[in-house]
């Protein structure tokens, strides 16, 4: 699975005509900060930066906490790239939820169990 990380502006989508110097500037440092974890193609399209590793040895959980500090950005989030294709997004998400998935199961009581008050 080819991972990448989507980064939102925000209120920067909101400027004006100088809104693609705010975009190179912010492109510019998201690759300052991937730059020690590894090779990325940093990119914008519709107010969204996508960061997406050009190697396959990349930490993405460091490169995730990397770019969590950058000022200026509204929301990241990790996504998997694959076919545009009704099953296969089934699948892929499947396949990509499962390790927190487990997580989840074998940490603790079901969710709704441990809630103290009753429920109407």
């Amino acid at each position: 699975m080819r991972e990448v990380i989507m980064g939102y502006q925000g209120e920067m989508s909101l400027k004006g005509l100088n809104r693609n110097q705010f975009e190179s500037t912010m492109m510019k440092i998201l690759r300052y900060r991937l730059k020690t974890v590894g090779k990325f193609r940093v990119y914008c399209t519709q107010s969204t930066f996508y960061m997406e590793p050009e190697e396959d040895d990349i930490d993405m959980d460091l490169a995730f906490e990397r770019v969590s500090k950058v000022f200026g950005l509204a929301a990241l989030s990790r996504a998997v790239v694959c076919e545009k294709d009704f099953d296969t997004i089934c699948q892929t998400a499947e396949d990509y939820q499962s390790p927190w998935h487990q997580d989840l199961q074998g940490g603790g009581p079901p969710l709704g169990q441990d809630f103290p008050h009753d429920q109407p």
